[in-house]
């Protein structure tokens, strides 16, 4: 349904994840699959119990230290409890990526609780990608992919979509504030006021190489993202989100950021009612603050 392991060569946490955890990177590659550590996607971690059934599903954006910390100290759970993730670690706008630590880990597996993480398998997913949920939420039609839709790692990440009538700038961006429960949004202002056409780039959509030549391409006036303004204080992040700005200006080219969690969210919603349907307990775990 997901088809992970056609992404394994264009996902960026195959390798990533493996460096976050720097010295510790031995412990860690005991505690996961050895599927996931070739492939970034997947069941990542087992318990002995899994293929006897799963008791409850929950769902998280991120592994935030409060989503882990939740499922651990749970108490009472005879059953094992799946957590899916879309991202295999933590990201906190302070400082970027943190890994779960491998002692969190652990504790996972000892409290029953295993994880499975999807990351570029569920942003091009064509049910559940990110980008098209996120799009539906906003009442947006969706015309089609941003990018060629047979190429792996970009295709279906990022949807081109349009309201059903002509929005004005301002009020397209209530909308997004009220649709996804962000206490505000980012916005920049560099072409026309009114909306008719949104690219659609759940979150970091601005790591898409070329982003703005194919938005100018599909004709879209508007970019959704998740990040527009760079928080993490990395030199190499804020110089492409400084070249990200100055390509909006000069092509003319509105950008809203409503957060990379917020935006993220609706395709792992999707995904969870696709398992209530096949009778599953789910439960979506959310971010808190968006924008922690």
């Amino acid at each position: 349904m997901l088809c992970i392991d056609r992404f394994s060569a264009v996902e960026p946490f195959r390798d990533g994840l493996p460096a976050l955890y720097g010295p510790m990177r031995s412990d860690w590659l005991s505690l996961v699959e050895a599927a996931f550590g070739r492939r970034g996607n997947g069941l990542m971690v087992a318990v002995p119990e899994l293929e006897a059934g799963v008791e409850a599903v929950f769902l998280a954006v991120f592994p935030s230290p409060q989503v882990v910390e939740a499922l651990i100290s749970a108490t009472g759970q005879r059953s094992v409890r799946l957590l899916i993730l879309h991202h295999p670690a933590h990201y906190r706008v302070e400082a970027g990526w943190q890994p779960v630590p491998v002692k969190q880990l652990a504790a996972l597996r000892q409290a029953r609780v295993a994880v499975y993480a999807v990351h570029a398998p569920l942003d091009e997913s064509e049910r559940f990608g990110v980008s098209a949920c996120l799009a539906g939420a906003l009442e947006l039609q969706v015309v089609g992919p941003l990018g060629p839709p047979d190429s792996p790692g970009l295709g279906r990440a990022g949807v081109v979509a349009a309201p059903r009538e002509p929005l004005g700038l301002k009020e397209f961006v209530g909308r997004v504030v009220q649709a996804l429960g962000v206490p505000y949004a980012d916005v920049r202002r560099f072409g026309r006021e009114e909306v008719l056409r949104v690219a659609v780039v759940g979150g970091g959509g601005h790591t898409i190489p070329d982003l703005l030549g194919l938005c100018e391409a599909a004709g879209c006036d508007t970019v959704l993202t998740g990040t527009i303004i760079e928080r993490v204080p990395n030199p190499r992040w804020q110089r492409a989100n400084a070249r990200l700005l100055q390509e909006a200006r000069r092509r003319g080219i509105n950008l809203i950021g409503a957060s990379h969690c917020a935006t993220e969210r609706y395709g792992l919603l999707a995904l969870g009612a696709h398992l209530e349907g096949m009778g599953c307990e789910v439960r979506f775990l959310g971010c808190g603050n968006p924008w922690e």
